[in-house]
């Protein structure tokens, strides 16, 4: 960090102090760093990490005020190749963009547009670079930077395209609630394809995040990783807690395991399928049973009931994971049985209970091995509804 380094920046560093320097990025081979509560960012000779810094004020391009609040890159092709090009973001929502590779040199330095996006959370972890593209986390959403692409110079996107249009109510409502507390960050885990929001809290231990899957754009919500920052090193996700500990994520299927692989807990979920009509939208109808279809490597606990006509009934989480369990060839039941090491699938019916037009399964599981829940099965009776 900045904080750490500081001894060392304090004797090496010229022309902007350490202390004034909140926010750092790499662009063309150069160091940059943003100075605080202004409007200035700060560089150093090409492939320099000390010396004497120069100063290049963006100031003049905010229209609406404000100060810089984070410096990052987009690879954008203007025409000339794809470029990196350097991504000045101000407090009050505008992204002014600048390509060249010199910013002391007229020849080498020019505006390539000024948009308006929304808003930047508070923090300066609000972004994320996507291949080529760059995402911003604003008040109107995740933003692509991609999509506000225009033929102007200087103009204002009307309709921007969002990445987060899915959840955009739900992203309204915590950046209303929480967006200026610290703790706001934007990460992509390209392993998976996932990108992850950081939502902070006002409650101890209640940091959450969004996550998506970038190539079919549906999001969940992670609980119960109480993070600070997040990190991907080595085509892995790491994240800090505000102890100071770092935990390995997205790896294995327990949590809280140590490193000599001893310890751990299940992992609980929290599931519900869109409400159906069954081909019946004015019918009244009673799901009689309903069968999860599940592909496990191990033990499975869930609890589920039907929910009716948009209603939210509680579905308490498992208490403990079931024990492991092998069987022996030719005693236990196809497809009931486990085979050690190997996989088995789970096909049970359960009861269900109520009446609506239109049914959904909301469930709660819990394990600590690989699950694929892969369809539902449900028995249905519909009567004819009243005129």
């Amino acid at each position: 960090s900045l904080h750490d380094a500081l001894p060392i920046f304090l004797n090496t560093w010229a022309g902007l102090s350490p202390l004034n320097a909140v926010q750092l990025t790499v662009h063309q081979k150069r160091l940059w760093a943003v100075e605080k509560n202004s409007t200035r960012g700060a560089y150093l000779p090409p492939d320099a990490i000390q010396g004497t810094f120069l100063f290049f004020d963006f100031g003049p391009q905010f229209q609406r005020g404000g100060f810089l609040q984070f410096l990052t890159t987009w690879t954008l092709d203007d025409g000339n190749g794809a470029e990196d090009h350097l991504i000045a973001m101000s407090s009050e929502g505008e992204a002014v963009v600048y390509g060249g590779t010199d910013p002391n040199s007229a020849a080498n330095w020019e505006l390539v547009g000024v948009y308006y996006i929304g808003t930047p959370v508070a923090g300066r972890r609000s972004f994320t670079k996507v291949g080529g593209d760059q995402l911003l986390l604003t008040q109107e959403g995740l933003v692509s930077m991609t999509a506000q692409l225009v033929s102007t110079k200087v103009g204002e996107v009307k309709s921007s395209i969002s990445t987060s249009n899915k959840i955009k109510f739900l992203l309204s409502e915590l950046v209303a609630s929480y967006g200026t507390l610290f703790g706001w960050e934007v990460r992509y885990y390209p392993t998976i394809n996932m990108i992850l929001l950081a939502i902070p809290s006002v409650v101890a231990g209640g940091n959450t995040q969004l996550a998506a899957n970038q190539i079919t754009g549906s999001w969940t919500q992670f609980l119960g990783m109480d993070a600070a920052t997040w990190l991907t090193f080595d085509d892995q996700l790491y994240f800090g807690d505000y102890t100071g500990k770092v935990y390995e994520a997205w790896t294995g299927f327990s949590d809280k395991v140590l490193l000599d692989n001893t310890g751990g807990t299940g992992i609980t979920t929290a599931v519900q399928q869109a409400y159906n009509y069954f081909e019946g939208r004015s019918n009244q109808m009673q799901v009689g049973m309903y069968r999860p279809f599940f592909v496990t490597t191990g033990p499975l606990s869930f609890n589920s009931k039907i929910a009716y006509d948009f209603k939210d009934p509680i579905v308490t989480a498992p208490g403990t994971v079931p024990a492991p369990t092998g069987s022996l060839w030719g005693s236990a039941f196809w497809g009931s049985g486990f085979w050690s090491g190997g996989t088995t699938v789970r096909r049970n019916w359960v009861q269900a209970s109520g009446m609506g037009v239109a049914a959904s399964l909301k469930m709660t599981t819990l394990s600590a091995s690989d699950i694929l829940w892969v369809s539902t099965d449900y028995t249905v009776v519909q009567t004819r509804g009243m005129l």
